[in-house]
């Protein structure tokens, strides 16, 4: 899959290399955010609590990794009533979060070390 999303293989994949604007990440956290089933699993939203963090790189880790919570539980519920019209498509923003939540680690990690 990483292949085909980035065009890079897994082996020479450098998370420094992903690079989105502020817009496609909101576009892509709208898209993947649970917003219908909450009602049956409570699943936190940390991106209001990460607002008065006050470096930038700092936020966004912790928003891309808190809205990685909201994307396995929604794929599970559809595939549970059976609504897997878009699976595959949320299934791939799902992963793109993911690797910008490891982007966004990986350049905290190397500003911790220096």
């Amino acid at each position: 899959m990483l292949e085909g999303i980035c065009g890079l293989e897994i082996k020479n994949f450098d998370p420094k290399s992903i690079d989105t604007s502020s817009m496609e990440r909101l576009i892509l956290v709208s898209k993947v955010q649970w917003k219908h089933a909450n009602g049956l699993q409570k699943v936190p939203f940390i991106r209001t609590s990460a607002y008065g963090e006050r470096f930038p790189i700092v936020l966004n880790a912790i928003e891309s990794s808190g809205d990685i919570l909201h994307v396995f539980p929604d794929l599970l519920l559809n595939v549970a009533i059976g609504n897997t019209k878009w699976l595959i498509d949320k299934q791939i923003d799902g992963y793109k979060l993911s690797i910008l939540a490891t982007s966004d680690a990986q350049l905290i990690r190397e500003q911790i070390a220096d």
